[in-house]
């Protein structure tokens, strides 16, 4: 499947319009399960492979894009530092 998200096509129809409504509708889910919290966070870490296609649709203040492989190399780095 993320061959087809990552070209927009699916034998050779274009599917961008659609894969942008999954996004918005998985980024209206995690909206309301942060909302549902009731807790005000400094900053909101928006990571893994596919964050940059939820990150415009996510309504959060001092949100912060990371990378796809941004949390394992920070928790190694915090391993590093903790242990080393």
């Amino acid at each position: 499947m993320d061959q087809y998200v990552q070209s927009g096509f699916y034998e050779g129809i274009n599917i961008k319009t659609l894969i942008s409504k999954a996004f918005q509708s998985l980024a209206l889910q995690i909206l309301n399960e942060v909302e549902g919290l009731n807790i005000q966070f400094d900053y909101y870490f928006i990571g893994g492979g596919a964050a940059f296609q939820i990150f415009d649709a996510l309504t959060l203040k001092n949100k912060i894009l990371f990378g796809q492989m941004a949390q394992t190399e920070d928790y190694e780095n915090a391993g590093v530092r903790q242990w080393g």
